[in-house]
């Protein structure tokens, strides 16, 4: 008996310091998601500053067309991101796994060596069709702007690569690191800017767009390598399976990236193809005013999945699924807040936003609002989904709502009945009957799983 109770006891005890543990490293993931919000204000304020004082410093140095040809090639970034957008979450959920950090260093190194390798082909296909792409009487791809095109092609090749340290800091919960580096570079851009503009021989379309992503290079780089002091190099050590894991992921990023682009483009297009030139520039504004609005949301949701995925690893569902309904209670009450707030100054808002050009009216605004709090309230799901590695059912929701929305969008032009309210309409009801509930019923199964 005596033993018994001995026994009794130390598993009491184990039991009492497991939770003690697990209450300190719960402890330890909040600090980590309140430091990565708070520090992703100073990021998006240094982004704000850097958009503000670059481009007048462009417009006042560059001729129109140069100016034109060097803001369409930051938007070219936003395809390029498509060949690294599977590459960098992969790596963040090694880092986030305490199982695998003997494997960290080789996963780092074997996907730097795949991303280089993939973007210095795509370079050198570029280099090998030049001929072609001069030829195809696209100005972008001209002899004039050529050589604007390789160094928007190594800019963003060195940034991607690098890139792959702030990955690491994302999946060990050092998101604020990574907004604080997001600072310094918006900073060093502006100086580095500011300098080239001053001077005759740099100041060309060329050079003002290296200098551009100057700082961006330089403070990835020196992230990329302290991550690499800090977790070391592979010594002989391989990752089995990374290459398979990245081109699923891939696949899957690739396909919900698509999805999304897909539908507000073509939403987009839908008003602007059937002479309703106004009202697809609404839909842009709204896409926009979406995109800044979630924001808010993904300075949470962002640091959140990797911690997601550790504590999805270790079984600690319970906490994980407190804080995910937490979390659908603020997201769907911000997104109450939205509408309220388009329902008294919306129409106000769009008309001191654009200068007066567009003229809405509140029960406008409110559809619009409708729509994002339909989308916001569903976010709460996205770190679970993702820390739980599920990157496929996720890109799955997202085709399945541009198909919805595909079908309703035909259904409105072969009626005849395309505008600016008709379509909000269309993607909400495309929303209501995919993501809207598959979204939450996906992380739901995913917390309630006995593990």
């Amino acid at each position: 008996m005596q033993g018994k109770g001995a026994t009794d006891a130390r598993s009491a005890t184990a039991a009492e310091f497991g939770d003690g543990m697990a209450n300190a490293e719960e402890k330890q993931d909040m600090r980590s998601i309140r430091l990565a919000v708070m520090s992703s204000f100073v990021s998006k304020g240094s982004s704000v500053a850097y958009q503000v004082i670059s481009i007048p410093l462009f417009a006042r140095v560059l001729n129109p067309e140069d100016f034109s040809a060097i803001m369409v090639y930051y938007g070219i970034t936003t395809w390029l991101t498509l060949v690294a957008i599977g590459v960098w979450p992969t790596v963040s959920a090694h880092a986030a796994d305490k199982r695998k950090q003997g494997t960290l260093p080789a996963v780092v190194l074997e996907s730097a060596l795949w991303l280089s390798a993939l973007l210095g082909a795509v370079i050198v296909l570029a280099l090998a069709f030049r001929p072609v792409l001069e030829g195809s009487g696209a100005k972008l791809f001209s002899a004039e702007y050529f050589n604007l095109l390789i160094a928007a092609l190594c800019c963003n090749a060195l940034i991607f690569v690098f890139s792959l340290g702030e990955s690491v800091n994302q999946g060990q919960s050092r998101q604020h690191v990574n907004n604080l580096i997001g600072a310094a570079s918006n900073i060093l851009n502006v100086l580095f800017i500011y300098v080239a503009s001053q001077s005759d021989a740099t100041a060309d379309v060329v050079s003002l767009f290296v200098a551009s992503q100057l700082g961006f290079i330089l403070a990835k780089f020196g992230c990329f390598a302290s991550v690499l002091r800090r977790v070391g190099l592979p010594h002989g050590v391989r990752a089995p399976g990374l290459a398979r894991e990245l081109i699923v992921n891939s696949r899957a990023f690739l396909l919900a990236q698509l999805s999304g682009a897909c539908l507000q483009q073509g939403a987009v297009l839908l008003c602007y193809e059937s002479g309703r030139a106004q009202d697809a520039a609404l839909l842009a504004l709204m896409f926009r005013a979406n995109m800044l609005l979630s924001s808010a949301v993904w300075m949470i949701n962002q640091p959140l999945w990797p911690i997601a995925h550790r504590h999805l690893l270790d079984g600690n569902t319970q906490w994980l699924l407190a804080l995910y309904k937490k979390l659908s209670l603020l997201y769907t009450a911000y997104g109450v807040l939205v509408i309220a707030g388009a329902a008294v100054l919306g129409g106000y808002v769009i008309t001191f936003w654009t200068s007066s050009e567009f003229v809405i009216s509140n029960a406008t605004a409110s559809l619009c609002a409708l729509y994002f709090a339909i989308i916001v309230s569903t976010q709460a799901g996205i770190p679970v989904l993702m820390g739980a590695k599920a990157f496929a059912s996720l890109s799955k929701m997202g085709m399945s709502e541009l198909m919805v929305a595909g079908v309703l969008g035909a259904l409105l032009l072969l009626t005849g009945n395309i505008n600016f309210q008709y379509v909000v309409i269309a993607l909400i009801v495309a929303n209501s009957v995919t993501t809207l509930w598959m979204l939450p019923r996906g992380a739901l199964r995913i917390l309630r799983q006995p593990r």
